[in-house]
């Protein structure tokens, strides 16, 4: 699937900087046009120094010099800002230039997720990259606030980038067999071409939920009850029936996977996972080293919500870069 249109963040963290490269790569390979965005938010800064000024030391509150304080602090937040977004902004051009992207830069004043997502739209980006964690990062592993929100709210493919990725690795997508997970295929294919990397497809099946609602009405239920319900062997029959059934079923959609790559011109090696799909699909990306990791945005129970709980658990817990392709179109049923 051909990409277009990047937006990528840029606030000089590592893992920015790790999905500006990834941006670069892509758009080497698909002739795409990237803009660098970087948001400045001076207005936190100014209401945040005015909340301070009654606790400055006395001598600070004497005759004119706090109003001198002030006047030398916006200009100077400002300014620096400015400064600071530009030299983000122009290395990250020159880069592109060398490598024959073609690239612009957008600084704009706002609360980074709202300028990236605005910015996105405006520019009808294909996908928008964006670290996984800021210069803000409390080394817990979790998500930042912008990529979060940007995950949750944005309309095109969102690339969470993450630091120190295995060069070598293959790129890992889930598929469960809905149009989604073949959205996340094509989308995978064209990271494969980017980056030279092998493909790997993986679907992952959970059994053990049955087990644990039947292990649970086995405690609820009177001895009476169960037999008038025939638990037992409807106990039998599932663990037959879902264990062989389930694993049958997903190694179907992995064929059909792998004949998708195929017909796309990308060999896959196809990988069958038993667990809680986020769960084992993390795993897995620990265990294979994978580069990235691809899923779509919802799957076959999609609702209402913004984005499934799968691919927001895998984007929240993958140790690599995690891409999430935007959703399939609705039909006028669905």
């Amino acid at each position: 699937m051909k990409i277009e249109r990047i937006a990528v963040a840029l606030d000089g963290s590592a893992p920015a900087a790790a999905g500006g490269e990834l941006a670069l790569a892509l758009a080497r390979c698909h002739g795409a046009q990237i803009v660098a965005c970087h948001a400045c938010d001076v207005r936190i800064h100014a209401t945040r120094f005015r909340e301070m000024e009654p606790g400055l030391p006395s001598d600070y509150q004497a005759g004119d010099r706090l109003s001198r304080l002030r006047e030398a602090h916006g200009p100077l937040m400002g300014e620096g800002f400015q400064a600071l977004a530009a030299g983000y902004i122009e290395a990250y051009l020159a880069n592109a230039r060398q490598q024959g992207v073609a690239a612009e830069g957008q600084v704009a004043a706002g609360r980074n997720y709202a300028v990236l997502l605005d910015i996105a739209r405006e520019r009808r980006a294909d996908l928008v990259v964006v670290g996984a964690q800021g210069l803000g990062a409390a080394g817990d592993g979790r998500l930042g606030s912008t990529a979060l929100r940007v995950l949750r709210a944005a309309a095109a493919d969102v690339l969470i980038a993450r630091a120190g990725g295995a060069e070598g690795g293959p790129v890992l997508v889930g598929v469960d067999g809905s149009e989604e997970a073949l959205a996340a295929l094509g989308r995978a294919t064209a990271l494969v071409g980017a980056l030279q990397c092998p493909l790997e497809v993986a679907a992952a099946y959970d059994p053990d939920l049955h087990k644990a609602v039947f292990s649970t009405m086995a405690r609820s239920l009177s001895p009476e009850r169960q037999a008038a319900v025939g638990l037992s062997k409807q106990e039998t029959l599932h663990k037959t029936f879902i264990d062989d059934g389930l694993a049958k079923l997903y190694g179907g959609f992995l064929d059909r996977a792998v004949a998708g790559a195929r017909a796309l011109g990308v060999e896959a090696r196809p990988t069958l996972l038993r667990g809680k799909p986020y769960r084992a699909l993390v795993d897995h990306a620990q265990r294979c080293a994978a580069r990235v990791a691809v899923v779509g945005r919802f799957g076959h129970h999609r609702g209402t919500a913004d984005i499934g709980s799968n691919a927001e658990a895998v984007a929240q817990l993958a140790p690599c870069s995690v891409l999430v392709t935007a959703p399939a179109a609705r039909t006028e049923a669905g």
